[in-house]
């Protein structure tokens, strides 16, 4: 088996006590690769660093909506000239939107400026939503990001999951789908097209059903694939190979 864990937060203190020794051990629990997507000035250059030590490892630069308190404008600057830097940057992002916060106009201002980035460096985005998926469509279909991205942690409708496919987005698909009370996100990710969607695990967070309470990993992607196969009508080998597929074309993977 062979699978990408496309959201994965490997720098954060909850892996400070194994991080190096889970990582290595990733390939024997059938994870080839990982994204590391970076959430704020402050752990930029962290991931760098820790996706230079290691081959399997990925770096996507952004500044989430969550993250926002101290940025300064002069971040986005910043942020274009460390991409430019770094030609091993895959995407742009974490970035979105979260409308359970007040912030709104600052997180329109930040996203509108990640999405002009991915368009000037031809990256794709990785986007963050809550509550807020019309909205985020709106910015979508005003600025045309070329290069697409992910709608990571997706949890919206079939509707609103075909237009960001049709605006040539993929869905971030991880451990909500291990829930069988997750009906809504269940039945969308057995309607849409399988070339639509990519796994992840956003670990440490979004936890996988039965290791509620615990650290989530990149190890455990394995689970959500399994639970994949079983809402899909597809043989698993070929839901492997088109996940795989779509990952590395998406961000542009060897």
């Amino acid at each position: 088996m062979e699978l990408i864990d496309s959201h994965c937060h490997l720098d954060f203190a909850e892996f400070d006590e194994d991080r190096d020794t889970l990582i290595d051990s990733l390939l024997t629990r059938g994870v080839s690769s990982v994204i590391v997507p970076a959430v704020k000035p402050g752990n930029w250059q962290t991931v760098l660093d820790l996706t230079a030590k290691h081959d399997n490892l990925y770096p996507a630069l952004g500044i989430h909506p969550c993250f926002l308190e101290g940025s300064k404008r002069h971040d986005v600057d910043d942020l274009a000239a460390l991409i430019e830097q770094n030609p091993q940057v895959i995407a742009v992002g974490e970035c979105g939107l979260d409308f359970t916060l007040d912030n709104v106009d600052e997180q329109r201002y930040y996203f509108t400026a990640q999405i002009k980035l991915a368009q000037q460096f031809k990256l794709p985005l990785i986007i963050h939503h809550r509550k807020c998926h019309d909205i985020i469509l709106a910015f979508l279909r005003k600025f045309k990001p070329q290069q697409g991205g992910v709608i990571h942690a997706f949890s919206g409708s079939y509707q609103q999951a075909q237009q960001y496919i049709d605006l040539g987005f993929k869905l971030g698909i991880g451990g909500t789908i291990t829930y069988s009370r997750a009906g809504k996100t269940r039945e969308v990710v057995c309607k849409v097209p399988l070339e639509s969607l990519i796994l992840e695990t956003d670990a440490p967070d979004m936890p996988i059903y039965g290791r509620q309470g615990e650290r989530n990993s990149p190890a455990y992607l394995g689970e959500v694939f399994t639970v994949l196969t079983l809402l899909r009508d597809e043989p698993a080998v070929e839901i492997e190979k088109q996940l795989l597929a779509n990952t590395r074309s998406l961000f542009s993977l060897g």
